[in-house]
């Protein structure tokens, strides 16, 4: 497998994450308690400031972002290399058919 295949790989299966990273920050908390309100709103969020989830879910955007990055940069570079072989393709064919090669 290319690199370039495996960072699309890796960057599909970061998005398909993402839908799943947001639904725990919208998590309730099993009582209404105090305590259980409390730990919810450290753990998802409810709301209030940074949560555990919340992190998560921020850290997994971010590496869905950079893999982006990076396969755009890949892709980038494989077209110039890729448009660099077929332009020294199509020399060695027209100074073949110039009569230009050994005969």
């Amino acid at each position: 497998m290319s690199m370039l295949n495996l960072a699309r790989g890796i960057r599909d299966d970061l998005a398909k994450m993402i839908p799943k990273a947001e639904r725990l920050t919208h998590l309730n908390p099993p009582a209404e308690d105090p305590a259980s309100k409390g730990y919810n709103a450290l753990l998802s969020g409810s709301g209030v400031g940074a949560s555990a989830f919340g992190h998560g879910l921020g850290h997994i955007q971010r590496e869905r972002d950079y893999v982006s990055t990076l396969i755009e940069r890949l892709e980038k570079a494989l077209h110039i290399t890729q448009s660099g072989d077929d332009d020294a393709a199509g020399a060695v064919q027209n100074a073949a058919n110039s009569g230009g090669g050994l005969a």
